[in-house]
Formats: structure tokens, C-alpha cells, sequence
């Protein structure tokens, strides 16, 4: 499984897994960019779920301002954490940087 990202119509996210986390996650970051979708941990730790967004969902995910993180084993639910999702925007003319929450 991986890493899996679903978004619903509402602006609702969930990022499912079945890889543990070494730290609890703060929030998570959605750059668009080649890094993704990332969980942050308090600490500033960065984990790379290695998911990448099109376009297309882009635009569902900027509505978005809370994410679902659910641990499964034997794809079953076992563990979850309710974080900010954060979408970072960079400006790729001049480098220029705008986050949201």
C-alpha cells in the first residue's frame, strides 16, 4: 500500500499508510513540487510519502485544511492522528513563498 491520498467533495482528506511513522505527525504539507505530500513531525522531522499530486487534484486539495492520517494493519484502521494539512504555493518566477492552512 504505501501511501494513499483521498480527498471527497467536501475539502475532507485522508492519508492512509501501512508504513509506521518513527514520531507523531504535527501536520502535513502538500508542496507542488517534486516533494509531495510530506508529514512534519513537532520536532521539524520530515517524512516523504513519495505521493505526488496532479493538476487535477491540486485543485481538490486547496479547499482542504485538516487530513485523517490512518495507520492500517491487515488493512484494517489501527491508529490515527487529525493535523492541519497546510498547501504550500511557490511563486516559480521569483522563489517567492506562500503557505496556507
Amino acid at each position: 500500500m504505501g501511501f494513499v491520498l483521498t480527498v471527497n467533495d467536501r475539502h475532507q482528506a485522508m492519508l492512509m499508510h501501512d508504513v509506521p511513522l518513527d514520531f507523531s505527525p504535527s501536520w502535513v504539507e502538500f508542496s507542488r513540487d517534486v516533494r509531495g505530500v510530506r508529514i512534519i513531525s513537532m520536532e521539524g522531522s520530515e517524512f516523504s510519502t513519495n505521493v505526488l499530486v496532479n493538476l487535477i487534484e491540486w485543485q481538490q486539495l486547496e479547499g482542504v485544511e485538516q487530513i485523517l492520517i490512518v495507520l492500517m494493519k491487515d488493512q484494517k484502521p489501527h491508529e490515527g492522528f487529525e493535523v492541519p494539512f497546510i498547501n504550500q504555493n511557490y511563486d516559480l518566477q521569483t522563489g517567492a513563498h506562500h503557505g496556507t492552512a
